[in-house]
């Protein structure tokens, strides 16, 4: 029997390739998706738990000002009004105290005083931050330590901006967009090259470096940082006003705990622990490209040059494909550009 042969073969069930599923599916007929987990929807899959709505990667929170964006997803899903708001622990002179953040008039009027610009980096971005990257604060990148944010208004942590859940959950909505594709799941990632003699076009959002083709292989891994995500019944009543409490101090190796309660609404008792950690060759879905390491971008361009060169239906996307740090909102904007690429209209 002959193999069914497609337009596209997406790599990849996360939100980018969702989008741009969802765009294609409307002009051509024959899209394949391919992911290595057993679950669609990437690092956005959520589960129902008590009412509450479960983040199995870590929260995510759609922000956005883009309307097109708003309005593209809003297809595909009603929205929970959400605000989010954070709350920090930081160490302030011999104690330990849980204020606002980021930092505001509400933050002075919990701490009792105005702090300085450097007092600011000290007490909310320094420890995080060398937590987040492996590395002391006078060994990131500026493009790490200049992202300190100017004094805020308030307590809202997206003013001005369109901030809300899926009602929902991702995983409902993310599945809506592959409705009508087909789907397979739990593909083995040194397997999916076998499907370019089946496409015209393959769109992948997975690691370059463990791409492995005839033509190319890649000389050096990337470096990434990502998470452990420990998702554990809480051990005592959630005791913060916020859903998100950063740690941003030193005394404690994990970085943020969110109560999915808190985030989503209902009654589930799961909170998330978040631990950063470097990425090693066997993760296939690490978190952030690693802009720590100096010589990485460069690695990547010659790596993403190389694979376009040996094969040119490859397109990439998405965070791992781009090797970019993406918001949800940016992903969706890339993906509709792509699709726009292939004859999309909107």
């Amino acid at each position: 029997m002959k193999s069914k042969t497609y337009d596209f073969v997406l790599v990849g069930a996360g939100i980018s390739n969702a989008v741009l599923c969802a765009a294609l599916s409307r002009i051509y007929p024959k899209i394949l998706v391919l992911d290595c987990r057993n679950h669609l929807a990437g690092n956005c899959y959520d589960y129902p738990s008590r009412g509450s709505y479960v983040h199995q990667y870590g929260p995510h929170i759609l922000h956005t000002n883009n309307q097109v964006v708003r309005e593209f997803l809003s297809e595909y899903t009603a929205w929970s009004d959400y605000r989010h708001s954070v709350e920090a622990e930081i160490q302030f002179g011999d104690e330990k105290r849980r204020v606002p953040f980021p930092y505001s008039s509400l933050t002075e009027q919990a701490i009792g005083e105005e702090l300085s610009p450097s007092q600011v980096v000290d007490l909310f971005f320094r420890g995080y931050s060398e937590k987040m990257w492996g590395k002391t604060w006078d060994k990131l990148p500026p493009g790490i330590t200049s992202r300190v944010p100017q004094k805020a208004e308030g307590s809202d942590y997206f003013p001005g901006q369109f901030c809300a859940l899926p009602a929902a959950g991702y995983s409902t909505m993310i599945q809506r967009m592959f409705s009508k594709a087909d789907v397979v799941l739990g593909v083995d990632p040194r397997h999916w090259p076998q499907y370019l003699n089946r496409c015209g076009r393959l769109v992948y959002t997975g690691r370059l470096d463990h791409v492995s083709l005839q033509s190319f292989r890649p000389k050096t891994l990337l470096p990434y940082r990502s998470l452990l995500i420990q998702n554990t019944v809480a051990p005592a009543p959630w005791n913060a006003k916020a859903p998100v409490v950063n740690f941003c101090h030193t005394d404690c190796a994990f970085t943020r705990q969110t109560s999915y309660s808190r985030l989503t609404g209902g009654d589930s008792e799961i909170m998330a622990i978040e631990y950063p950690r470097p990425a090693g060759r066997s993760d296939v879905a690490p978190f952030y490209p690693d802009i720590s390491e100096h010589t990485s971008e460069a690695d990547y361009r010659e790596m993403a040059a190389g694979l376009s060169s040996a094969e040119p239906r490859i397109k990439l996307l998405g965070r791992l494909g781009l090797y970019r740090y993406l918001d949800m909102s940016e992903a969706v904007r890339l993906a509709l550009c792509m699709a726009q690429e292939f004859g999309f209209t909107y």
